[in-house]
């Protein structure tokens, strides 16, 4: 439309009024895909609107495509009828444009916003177990591939066409540990996921440069972790490979599937415990109960702790036992073990703590049973009935089921009748040594000894180093 043709083309209005007349006022979107209309009714004997006057206000915008007349009809109807203005009724949609979009690959959803905050529905949350990291394994589709969308031009209410645009997509590049496979790209191992600049890759390694804390959240990774800063009350720690820790470990729930180094040592907090599947080196431990498969390596001191291994636990030339409980399959080596101040402190070798934990299990529901079959028995005697003799067989058979479990077990209890403790500084008195089952209780000072079993004797020796 031209500025001769419309004097006022910027507006795009053009309002035609007669005295008690009704109109039309109609107004056409800068995007010149909508045009709208004020339906003014009639005033005492004015005339009604009618068709041919809509249309000759249409054809003198020059409105020429989608034009929506039973959306008119019913604004003119109600204008008339009713005599109210009907305002800004819809009476022509242009279509807009589709984008062309190029075929790409998009991240999965939950990929794309992993972390999610709770809603107001939520009474308690644990703030512990929001984590910026994204965890996936093995074959998880990170990415699909979507197909190219067609580009199709839209056109304005005044039939003119709208060229279609191209849009630039910020599509996903397959990275490090990721392959494609049938259009989706997966990864090829266990990790974290990290998009940067548009190439998704799985790290096997979790290397956290600052504390395990609030930003971090619980950490629950399937690789190896590397930790500079500490790890923060309060917070769980697992991993499925190994964990590297340069700062002190604050232990509340901390499990490696591999071996567990902890630079400056592990400290419990409120029952903290740690489980490693291989190999435990720290510089201390204290107040923590660890269970571990292989050897456990510290190099200074070991401080009312429970230190359970299948295999050694290795101390320094300079360290201290003091307090709680060390459970070795092997031998346990220190320099000192007690304090002056007789701390009980139990040492126990030769046996599978594993088993001796099922073993007690098995001996204290064997308790149980026969606690529950002595009081069938005083009911009994007291009210015979059919339901308490049945219950009583029950009992019985599963207290015999119980005996046949402790005697396998026993078999597997004591595993190393060649088990030592070796002490290159003090024992202290307070200090209580059980090899294979057979227990001394050390009641004076001894230095530079080591402990083991006499077979022949049938109890504990020590023989100077």
């Amino acid at each position: 439309m031209s500025n001769e043709e419309n004097p006022h083309p910027e507006e795009r209005i053009l309002y035609r009024q007669f005295k008690d007349n009704a109109g039309v006022r109609i107004v056409v979107d800068d995007d010149e895909l909508t045009a709208r209309a004020d339906f003014s009714p009639p005033v005492g004997e004015g005339l009604p609107l009618t068709p041919e006057l809509v249309q000759s206000e249409i054809d003198a915008v020059k409105l020429s495509y989608g034009i929506k007349w039973e959306e008119i009809s019913e604004a003119m109807l109600a204008c008339n009828l009713n005599r109210k203005l009907q305002k800004g009724v819809i009476i022509a949609r242009g279509d807009p444009p589709r984008e062309e979009i190029p075929e790409r690959l998009v991240l999965e959803e939950k990929f794309a916003s992993p972390t999610r905050l709770p809603g107001d529905d939520v009474a308690q949350f644990d703030y512990h177990t929001l984590s910026p990291f994204i965890m996936v394994g093995k074959d998880t589709v990170i990415a699909t591939t979507l197909a190219p969308v067609k580009g199709v031009p839209g056109k304005t209410v005044y039939g003119k066409e709208i060229a279609f645009g191209h849009r630039k997509v910020e599509a996903v590049r397959p990275g490090k540990n990721t392959e494609l496979r049938a259009g989706n790209l997966v990864a090829v191992v266990d990790g974290r996921l990290q998009v940067s600049n548009g190439e998704a890759a799985v790290e096997e390694l979790l290397a956290i440069k600052g504390d395990v804390d609030y930003h971090t959240g619980n950490v629950d990774f399937p690789g190896d972790v590397s930790i500079d800063g500490v790890v923060q009350e309060g917070f769980k720690l697992h991993s499925g490979g190994s964990i590297f820790c340069k700062s002190t470990l604050d232990a509340t729930e901390v499990v490696a599937k591999k071996d567990l180094t902890a630079a400056s040592g592990i400290i419990g907090r409120n029952g903290g415990t740690v489980r490693v599947g291989g190999i435990l080196t720290a510089r201390f431990i204290q107040n923590c109960k660890i269970a571990c498969r292989s050897t456990v390596r510290v190099s200074g001191n070991i401080l009312n702790s429970e230190v359970y291994t299948l295999d050694s636990i290795e101390l320094g030339d300079k360290s201290k036992v003091i307090g709680g409980e060390l459970h070795a399959v092997h031998h346990i080596t220190a320099c000192s073990i007690g304090n002056e101040t007789g701390r009980g402190t139990t040492i126990r070798l030769g046996t599978d703590f594993a088993a001796q934990q099922r073993l007690n299990k098995a001996n204290e529901r064997q308790r149980v049973l026969a606690q529950r079959i002595r009081r069938i028995d005083a009911e009994l005697k007291a009210r015979p009935s059919d339901r308490l003799i049945e219950l009583r067989k029950r009992m019985i058979a599963e207290a015999k089921e119980f005996q046949v479990i402790v005697s396998e077990i026993l078999a597997w209890v004591d595993v190393d009748d060649q088990a030592f403790l070796e002490a290159t500084g003090d024992v202290f008195p307070g200090v209580t040594i059980e090899i294979c089952h057979i227990s001394l209780a050390v009641d004076k000072p001894l230095k530079h000894v080591r402990f083991r079993i006499d077979k022949e004797r049938g109890r504990i020796v020590y023989d100077n180093l």
